[in-house]
This record gives structure tokens, C-alpha cells and sequence, in this order.
């Protein structure tokens, strides 16, 4: 048999319970973030997918920025420069995989409870 006490507010705002605390799962890019519900999983999931798209573009498009930019400068400046203009959409598409990675881990994370 269950006793249902009834809540009263004294006026003083730390008297009220917390129902709710935030913590390392409740952070979405934390290490420990895990989808609750299927409405998350469904909606990291997709944007997951738009990550990993979006990261295999910036590839591609680094590759063509280095081959535009060396045939525009000759030499070996040429390809210096390719090479230093290809390396910022790289890196910026290792973050993307990082994040989608990240974000996939707490999707599985959620599955496996």
C-alpha cells in the first residue's frame, strides 16, 4: 500500500523538489549522451546521415579546391597552396565523423539498455 503525502510550498524556492536534474547524459555532444525515446534515435539518426554526407562533400570538394588551386599557381607554390587549401575542409569533415560518430554511440547506447 502506497502513502501519498502531499507537497506543500513553504514560500522558499529550495524546499521544491527537483524531478529533473541535468547531468553528463542530458548534454547531447557528451561522452555519455544517450537518446531517450524513439523520437531522439529517429532524429539523430537522420541527422547522423546528413553529418557523414555532409563530411564526404567537404572531401570531395578539398580534393577539387587543391587540383583548381594548383593549376591556377604553377610550381611547387602551386601545390603547396592546394595542399594548405585542401586541409581546412579535411579537417573540418574529421569534426563532422567526430560528432557523428559521438552522436551514433549515444543512439546504440540507447538500444542496448
Amino acid at each position: 500500500m502506497k502513502h501519498h503525502r502531499q507537497m506543500r510550498f513553504s514560500g522558499n524556492l529550495s524546499d521544491i523538489p527537483r524531478l529533473r536534474t541535468t547531468g553528463p547524459k542530458d548534454r547531447l555532444f557528451s561522452k555519455d549522451w544517450a537518446a531517450r525515446g524513439v523520437v531522439q534515435r529517429v532524429g539523430a539518426s537522420i541527422f547522423v546521415a546528413l553529418l557523414l554526407i555532409t563530411s564526404v562533400g567537404l572531401c570531395a570538394g578539398g580534393v577539387m579546391l587543391r587540383d583548381q588551386v594548383s593549376n591556377a599557381v604553377d610550381g611547387i607554390l602551386g601545390r603547396v597552396l592546394g595542399t594548405a587549401a585542401a586541409l581546412l575542409p579535411f579537417l573540418m569533415a574529421c569534426a563532422l565523423i567526430f560528432v557523428a560518430v559521438r552522436l551514433i554511440r549515444g543512439v546504440s547506447r540507447s538500444l542496448h539498455k
